[in-house]
């Protein structure tokens, strides 16, 4: 980004004593603009970071500089082909741009991808919230009839790292795949929420489903608190999950 950023103030510069066109200066901006948002995806998109410590502002960042990404390989593929049809430029030539296109196409997929789970543990954290602004839940229709929003049961073990492990592997072994597990203790989203979600962890199950069933009794044997809720309605936002533990509590600021 340093090197576009100093492109950018030579040609400025050429400019302004009208030694360069404008037009070259305007491709050293897009260069510089372009240059910043590979740096962002470089951070969100490519590096090593986890899902839950991205933001929910973040990921919507990610997939915009994606989507950016995507918008100017379109561009350069339509003037290019342009160019084609006036016999300006070989066909053979719109091989290279056609491949950037289909590399940006892809990016743009796994960042949505990316952000998709993050939307999820936001929708699983407002479920958590209005659980704690209602403890009285509303019903809801399910197909096996009336059903509360969530369901509480208090336990008397404490949940820690030994019986997550031994959960996970007894339920890999009953289904013949790994548990769902959308946060495991403390996440970006639950911080900046003002949540506390250290020792707890929420699993993307719906607690009717037989994989939710099988694990509420699993958990209800073990004596494990948990809270299994089925929908989130304000905003009409489904976030059906089982949360492994006590309540997630409060944040308190510095």
């Amino acid at each position: 980004m340093r090197a576009a950023a100093e492109e950018l103030e030579r040609v400025r510069q050429l400019v302004a004593v009208g030694a360069a066109p404008v037009k070259q200066l305007k491709q050293a901006e897009e260069r510089l603009e372009e240059a910043k948002e590979s740096q962002i995806l470089e951070k969100l998109l490519y590096s090593e970071i986890k899902v839950e410590d991205l933001t929910e502002a973040q990921a919507k960042e990610m997939v915009a500089v994606a989507g950016h990404f995507e918008q100017r390989e379109q561009q350069r593929l339509d003037d290019a082909a342009k160019m084609v049809e006036i016999g300006l430029r070989s066909k053979n030539s719109l091989e290279p741009l056609a491949e950037g296109l289909a590399r940006a196409q892809h990016t743009l997929g796994v960042a949505k991808s990316r952000a998709a789970l993050v939307e999820e543990l936001v929708g699983i954290v407002k479920a958590e919230l209005e659980a704690e602004a209602h403890p009285q839940p509303e019903m809801i229709q399910e197909p096996n009839g009336p059903r509360p929003i969530f369901e509480r049961y208090v336990g008397s073990m404490v949940f820690g790292p030994q019986d997550l492990k031994k959960m996970m592997l007894a339920f890999e072994k009953k289904f013949a795949k790994p548990m769902p597990i959308s946060a495991r203790g403390e996440t970006a989203v639950h911080r900046a929420l003002g949540f506390d979600h250290r020792g707890r962890v929420d699993v993307a199950l719906k607690p009717d489903q037989e994989e939710g069933v099988w694990l509420r009794h699993y958990l209800e044997s073990a004596k494990i608190p948990y809270f299994a809720f089925r929908k989130w309605i304000p905003g009409q936002a489904t976030a059906p999950h089982i949360h492994i533990g006590p309540p997630s509590t409060r944040l308190i600021a510095d």
